[in-house]
């Protein structure tokens, strides 16, 4: 799958797919991630019609590292974003820590969000498989060669061959690129907000229409389903998935996608 524009804008390393006349959606990746774990999803054809608006987020995929001392917090990034989109109404998409992003995006601006999807987000300490293995270690030891040794150990349970988790190898790829330094900033934020516990609250207390997919049975820990629950947040469960439901089953995640686009008035069916 080609996108049909490429550009470097404010940091971020951008590509757009799908229809260029077609109501915005923008998709944030998680942690260690970048871009290209939204293929399998952004190639069913419940999405077709849309404007596909897909990042590297700075310090991941093909974006630039940022200089020594540089690496922003996660609320930093999200305001980044946001005065990187600006006011048109676009759709979120966001995965594991993107969820996170996309839910402190629509809180620091939330007249130009339509609509918020979150994939697995974190929620709770039980999210915080990878972040949780980054962030114990010090910072000035969280290295090149720490984060190829953990690359290596998220290889080695992906496996090889036909029995191979599709999602744990893409991850273990993109992990190759990203900055040290930007991933362990990013994992310490996930692992301080996991551990508060509201961030179920907040998404459920956007201003905008809101969705949680869970990747079941493998995704998000029966505690974060907990405190959607107790926060009246809407979730769905996209069952046969793990931590990655738009790698897993994109077909389903797809379905949930472009009802919550036709909730929020960018689709039409």
């Amino acid at each position: 799958m080609r996108p049909w524009r490429q550009s470097i804008e404010a940091g971020l390393v951008v590509r757009e797919y799908g229809d260029p006349a077609g109501a915005p959606v923008v998709y944030v990746h998680g942690l260690g991630e970048s871009g290209r774990c939204w293929l399998p999803l952004l190639a069913e054809p419940a999405l077709a019609g849309l404007r596909h608006v897909v990042v590297d987020l700075p310090g991941y995929g093909r974006a630039a590292w940022p200089g020594a001392g540089e690496a922003q917090g996660l609320a930093e990034v999200a305001a980044h974003l946001a005065r990187w989109w600006g006011d048109p109404r676009v759709m979120v998409v966001g995965h594991s820590m993107g969820g996170v992003i996309a839910t402190l995006w629509a809180e620091c601006a939330p007249a130009a969000l339509a609509a918020v999807a979150n994939l697995d987000g974190n929620l709770s300490l039980g999210d915080c498989t990878f972040s949780g293995q980054a962030a114990a270690v010090p910072a000035a030891q969280f290295d090149e060669a720490a984060l190829a040794a953990m690359r290596g150990r998220v290889a080695d349970r992906a496996g090889v061959g036909p029995g191979a988790d599709a999602a744990l190898r893409g991850y273990a790829a993109s992990m190759a690129f990203a900055d040290p330094a930007v991933l362990h900033r990013h994992a310490v934020d996930l692992v301080t907000m996991s551990t508060a516990e509201d961030l179920a609250a907040r998404l459920a207390a956007l201003p905008v229409p809101s969705v949680y997919l869970a990747g079941t049975p493998g995704g998000c820990c029966a505690r974060s389903r907990q405190l959607l629950d107790a926060a009246g947040a809407r979730w769905t469960a996209i069952d046969g998935s793990g931590h990655w439901p738009m790698i897993d089953q994109p077909a389903a995640t797809a379905a949930a996608v472009r009802a919550l686009a036709r909730e929020a008035g960018l689709a039409d069916r």
